[in-house]
């Protein structure tokens, strides 16, 4: 299976819509993922993912299948981090990040970071109830997880995508690669409509590992009419 994790286009987070610019980068996907096709379309329920997807799954023709718990509300509701002055900050910035390197989190494992620094915050049991839903899903597409590694009950190649959120998908595929998760968040980006092609090999009953083949991938906004910038400063 090739897993596409997308993320969703340029948003305006009020209205949960697409900006004009996220509508172009939603329709540079269409021609990206009709070379190939898919064989089923997921999205979180949140409008800007759906808007994403929506331009896609339309060339398809296949349905959309809500997941809530790719939903990116539930994920700044656990990991939202209250400051001295009292405002709440993303735990995924520049911010959290440099703090989660320095002294005594450098060394830290994901749980552990969950112990002590997300004391803090609202849900700390919020990734694990992600954890959960990935490893649910997974088996749904034919991958069952045992320990650090998955068993398929499926003798086919298919292509999924997901399209979800930023905050999310870091999370998500922390949990995929194994990497803690204040060290994927400080090493890696997920810009708009970037897309991560994680493969599951269809071996029924052997140990399988998932191979990320691209991560971020901005390629399809190469030849669009949305401009080809990483970041939103980086112009490639």
């Amino acid at each position: 299976m090739l897993l596409f994790i997308v993320r969703h286009g340029e948003p305006i987070y009020g209205p949960d819509i697409l900006t004009e610019k996220g509508q172009k980068q939603a329709q540079a996907l269409v021609k990206r993922f009709t070379v190939h096709g898919l064989d089923r379309i997921y999205s979180s329920p949140k409008g800007r993912a759906q808007q994403t997807g929506a331009p896609t799954a339309e060339a398809l023709q296949l349905p959309v299948a809500i997941e809530s718990w790719m939903s990116e509300d539930l994920a700044w509701d656990a990991f939202s981090v209250p400051r001295a002055n009292g405002n709440l900050t993303w735990s995924y910035s520049r911010e959290f990040v440099e703090e989660m390197m320095d002294g005594q989190f450098a060394r830290m494992n994901t749980k552990e970071i969950l112990s002590t620094y997300f004391a803090r915050v609202p849900d700390p049991d919020y990734f694990y109830n992600v954890v959960s839903h990935s490893d649910d899903f997974l088996a749904r597409q034919g991958f069952v997880r045992e320990g650090d590694h998955y068993i398929a009950n499926i003798d086919r190649e298919e292509r999924v995508a997901a399209f979800c959120h930023g905050g999310f998908g870091t999370l998500w595929l922390s949990h995929l690669t194994g990497i803690p998760l204040h060290r994927f968040a400080s090493a890696f980006s997920l810009d708009h409509t970037g897309v991560t092609v994680v493969h599951f090999d269809p071996k029924p009953g052997k140990k399988i590992y998932p191979e990320f083949i691209s991560l971020n991938d901005l390629g399809h906004l190469r030849d669009s009419e949305a401009p080809y910038v990483a970041s939103n400063r980086f112009e490639l």
